[in-house]
């Protein structure tokens, strides 16, 4: 850090501002489908197509 010039340390400054704020919004996803997860998994049926189970999945677990 102590190389980098002033414009270097302020884009990296803003770049791990902008990623902190990426783990702060999946986190508080997390929290709100930790809640929820537990009705989400009963809606699962034993018999249910591997494509649609693959993108119940998805749409929980994957942050976009």
């Amino acid at each position: 850090m102590a190389s980098m010039t002033l414009a270097q340390r302020q884009q990296f400054a803003e770049v791990a501002n902008r990623a902190d704020d990426r783990r702060k919004i999946r986190e508080d996803r997390l929290k709100g489908q930790s809640n929820s997860k537990s009705a989400a998994n009963t809606t699962v049926k034993p018999n249910m197509p591997f494509i649609k189970k693959l993108l119940q999945f998805c749409k929980q677990h994957i942050v976009i």
